[in-house]
């Protein structure tokens, strides 16, 4: 939600001008051409930068996390084929040799799921927190205004 709030601010307010000051001067517009707004340094506030390194940590805990998880599904994988060579086996030996094996990757492929969601989560989340704080940069810009009857300073700022 950006909310922008305009207010001009009366510097100076000047008298009619007389009828001579009229002639010597030529006839200003209307409407003066307005001068492009500034923001107030909003690209190197502490928030932009904080919320730019806030994505980047989240993709790359989420990239992690996912990577983790696949490797942790190749591991279930090569747990489900060892059990499958255990069954062929004729000598015991051989047979728990697999199964030791398969455990083990069982081991291995449990844990890394849970590593690997956990840091998808919370890569997930920090991806979030990154959008929010970016989003919400406050931007304050003046523009000088000036017209025949007065001159002043239009202030907006963006929260």
């Amino acid at each position: 939600m950006n909310r922008v709030l305009s207010l001009v601010v009366v510097m100076a307010v000047f008298a009619a001008p007389t009828a001579q000051a009229q002639a010597a001067t030529p006839p200003a517009s209307a409407e003066p051409e307005p001068a492009p707004a500034q923001p107030a340094a909003s690209e190197g506030s502490p928030d932009a930068g904080r919320g730019k390194t806030v994505k980047i940590w989240g993709g790359i805990t989420l990239g992690t996390g996912l990577v983790v998880i696949a490797a942790s599904g190749i591991t279930w994988g090569l747990r489900n084929t060892a059990i499958r060579r255990a069954n062929r086996q004729k000598f015991y030996v051989d047979e728990q040799r697999l199964i030791d094996r398969a455990r083990r990757r069982h081991t291995t492929a449990v844990v890394g799921l849970g590593v690997g969601t956990s840091l998808a989560l919370i890569g997930t989340a920090l991806l979030i927190t990154g959008a929010v704080v970016t989003q919400r940069e406050r931007r304050a810009a003046f523009t000088p205004v000036l017209t025949p009857g007065y001159a002043g300073v239009a202030a907006s700022l963006r929260f």
